[in-house]
């Protein structure tokens, strides 16, 4: 008998959270080129955005990088991790 999946209980797949060092960035980045069709490399490289972006927050912060990805899932978490980039921010 097959189980049934409740799909909008699954959360969506983000690439993105799965690069979590700089090895991992030149690894996609190198598969990216490697590819070279238009659509991934554009898709590939929003996703890189996304993973610098989390790696820079998560350096500053002194924190691994799925601490942050992890706070985005949890309302009360993703709060006080804005909260804690807004004054980073504010220090300069």
């Amino acid at each position: 008998m097959t189980e049934k999946i409740d799909v909008a209980s699954l959360r969506d797949f983000n690439p993105a959270e799965y690069i979590t060092d700089k090895e991992d960035f030149k690894g996609y980045l190198d598969a990216l080129e490697e590819e070279g069709e238009l659509g991934a490399l554009t898709e590939g490289l929003l996703t890189l955005f996304q993973a610098k972006g989390a790696l820079m927050v998560a350096e500053a912060l002194g924190v691994d990088v799925r601490e942050v990805w992890d706070a985005q899932q949890q309302p009360e978490e993703h709060q006080k991790l804005l909260l804690r980039i807004l004054e980073l921010l504010k220090k300069g």
